[in-house]
């Protein structure tokens, strides 16, 4: 699927070698809290989801070839149409906060280790905590991507980069 065909969608690509179950159950359960602080964030885009039935995210494609690729989507819950338009209101804000989280963390020591910071963290907000938690989840697969729109986050062990 090329960048265009993407459009709408976050886009994961995870190092495929062998992945673990419970790691990669534990990614999506911390990816879809983390989306839905996003929304409820935004007046407007919580609006959708406070009306029953709520708009569910769901896995639009799934591929392999060398990395496990996972396409996310925003769909009607009734006709599981995508609704392109919701999914860009929380994912394109999802991206910016990510990255935004991932820049505010400690730089990495002279020794190229990154600086831990203090044990029992305390979070700003539950979206931060939500955030760490992708991050802490992404990383247990080597090297992963996350992409939506002209935000991408590559993380590779203890490096990150973020365009």
């Amino acid at each position: 699927m090329t960048r265009a065909e993407e459009k709408g969608q976050l886009v994961i690509e995870l190092a495929a070698e062998y992945l673990s179950v419970s790691s990669l159950s534990a990614l999506l359960r911390a990816l879809q809290a983390a989306l839905r602080e996003v929304a409820m964030a935004d007046a407007d885009v919580a609006a959708h989801f406070a009306q029953r039935p709520q708009p569910i995210l769901v896995l639009s494609k799934v591929s392999s070839e060398g990395t496990l690729t996972l396409h996310f989507t925003f769909a009607g819950p009734k006709d599981s149409k995508p609704l392109a338009d919701l999914s860009a209101q929380v994912f394109g804000p999802f991206m910016a906060r990510f990255g935004e989280f991932l820049k505010a963390l400690p730089q990495p020591s002279l020794w190229g280790t990154a600086s831990r910071g203090k044990l029992g963290r305390r979070y700003e907000s539950e979206l931060e905590r939500r955030m760490d938690e992708v991050r802490a989840h992404i990383r247990r697969f080597g090297t992963a991507t996350l992409r939506f729109g002209g935000h991408e986050v590559r993380v590779q062990g203890e490096h990150m980069e973020i365009e």
